[in-house]
Parts: C-alpha cells; sequence; structure tokens
C-alpha cells in the first residue's frame, strides 16, 4: 500500500500497467487487465482509494495531520513524559490504586471470573428467567420492561421563549468563538478596519429581512397575477 501510494505521487496521480498491486486481491487483479491488454487507469484509482479509505478505518494506515485518523501512539502521553511524571499523572487522573498494573489487572481478572461463575450457576439453577438457550446453542437476553418513573418533562429545563431573537443567536456565537473578528472589508482600497461588533450583527439580520422581503413581494405579484 505504502510503495503504490509513493509511486501514486511520484507519477502526479497518473499510475500505468507498472504501479504496484500487491495491495489489491487475486480477482481485482485480473480486472485491471481488460479484453485489449490496456491498463485501466480509471479502475486502478478506484480500487486504490478504497483500499486506503478501508486502511484508514481499520488504523493500518495514519494521517499525520488529521485529528481523528493519527497513529494511536499520538494520541497517548509521550514515554518520556509519562517515565518522568508517572506518579503526578496518576495523582492527577485519582488512580493511584491502579499504579500497579500487574496486581490490578489480577484483581480485575478475578473479579470478572468470580461474575461469570455466578452467572452461571444462577442459569443452572433456573434463577435466571431472562436468559434463554435455544437448542442450536445461541442465547436470547429478554431485557425487563423498567417501571415508569415520574419525572419533569424537557420543557422544564428550557427558556419560557419559545423563539430567540437572531441578533441574541448570533451574539451568543460570537461570545464563543469570536467569529466576527474575521470580518474584513471586501474592497481592497479601503483600509483594513475591524468593523464594529454591533454593526455586523445589524447587517447580517438586515440581509435576512431584505430576503425575507424580497420573497413576500413575489409572492404577492404571483397572486395578484392569479
Amino acid at each position: 500500500m505504502l510503495e503504490a501510494l509513493a509511486q501514486y505521487r511520484h507519477k502526479a496521480g497518473v499510475p500505468d500497467k507498472h504501479s504496484p498491486v500487491e495491495f489489491l486481491g487475486a480477482a481485482e487483479r485480473i480486472a485491471l487487465t481488460d479484453r485489449g491488454g490496456k491498463f485501466p487507469i480509471s479502475l486502478y484509482k478506484i480500487l486504490l482509494y478504497v483500499e486506503i479509505a478501508e486502511a484508514i478505518k481499520s488504523g493500518a494506515l495514519n494521517l499525520l495531520h488529521s485529528e481523528k485518523y493519527r497513529s494511536l501512539d499520538d494520541y497517548l502521553i509521550p514515554k518520556a513524559d509519562w517515565d518522568a511524571k508517572r506518579a503526578d499523572y496518576l495523582e492527577r487522573a485519582q488512580l493511584q490504586g491502579m499504579a500497579n498494573c500487574r496486581a490490578t489487572l489480577n484483581t480485575i481478572g478475578q473479579r470478572l471470573d468470580e461474575q461469570y461463575q455466578h452467572v452461571n450457576r444462577r442459569l443452572e439453577s433456573g434463577e435466571n428467567p431472562h436468559l434463554k438457550i435455544r437448542p442450536n446453542g445461541s442465547f436470547h437476553v429478554k431485557t425487563p420492561k423498567l417501571e415508569e418513573v415520574d419525572s419533569l418533562s424537557l420543557g422544564y429545563f428550557f427558556p419560557e421563549r419559545k423563539y430567540i431573537a437572531l441578533l441574541e443567536a448570533l451574539a451568543s456565537v460570537d461570545q464563543a468563538t469570536h467569529f466576527l473578528a474575521e470580518f474584513e472589508h471586501w474592497q481592497i482600497k479601503v483600509q483594513p478596519r475591524q468593523a464594529r461588533r454591533e454593526n455586523l450583527l445589524r447587517r447580517r439580520h438586515g440581509l435576512r429581512l431584505r430576503h425575507r422581503a424580497s420573497e413576500a413581494r413575489a409572492d404577492f405579484q404571483a397572486n395578484r397575477r392569479e
């Protein structure tokens, strides 16, 4: 796969019959040779893209500048930092009781084994009415219905107002993201100057109102013609 990617980049995205095919299955390799003996470039690209997507999803191929598809080690604390500050990290995470990994795994394994034995004993004695073993060896779990519990409706947690003004919504978004600071004047000849936050909000709101007014006038004229 890596060899195919390297050659694909080297040839500027134009593969040929010498491009690597070892990462493909037998049927896919056969499909790459048509009756005329020509190399189907488009088909090769499709197969390469499919294999790349599968490799990224499975973790076999990582993306250096991605937040989601990087190598697993990139999401972990660097080993040098872990070795130097291990006690501090465990204390901050309140995991001092699990500092001894082997002892922790042994304790968890013992508890898991005891729980398996408890579940099997209840099954053999017929004390578990929710687990049914089928003749073919598979099982079915029937979850008991939960009793209804009186609780407050979700409306209690929301404001009493049914509608929120657009200016208020934009102001809240700007307070969290400061997106209005990125607005600049579209004319280059004008000296760059940061627009006032209130003016930007009014302009965005005014554009929407004018758009609605235009739609209303168009509907009115259409109705008059009818």
